[in-house]
């Protein structure tokens, strides 16, 4: 799962204030970065809004697991293929 937070300057008080965070959960385990940013661009758009002087904002990756100790639902439809020869 990931975090996506945006926040102004609390400092700044003759600005408007706004400040929120959204957790999404992934389908499944992922390390893909073009997975990672597909899920952090849509926790942008749902915490984003016109008019406001942002600060800050980030992505936090959160229920890191190694490759090794990958944990998959009954219903995924993620295929793994051994490489091995």
């Amino acid at each position: 799962m990931i975090m996506v937070f945006v926040q102004t300057n609390y400092f700044s008080k003759g600005q408007p204030q706004y400040s929120r965070n959204i957790i999404i959960n992934t389908d499944f385990p992922t390390n893909s970065t073009i997975e990672l940013n597909h899920y952090a661009q849509i926790g942008l758009k749902a915490n984003f809004r016109e008019g406001f002087h942002y600060k800050k904002a980030g992505v936090i990756v959160m229920g890191l697991t190694p490759n090794n100790e990958t944990q998959l639902s009954l219903f995924n439809t993620l295929q793994i293929q051994n490489t091995n020869h």
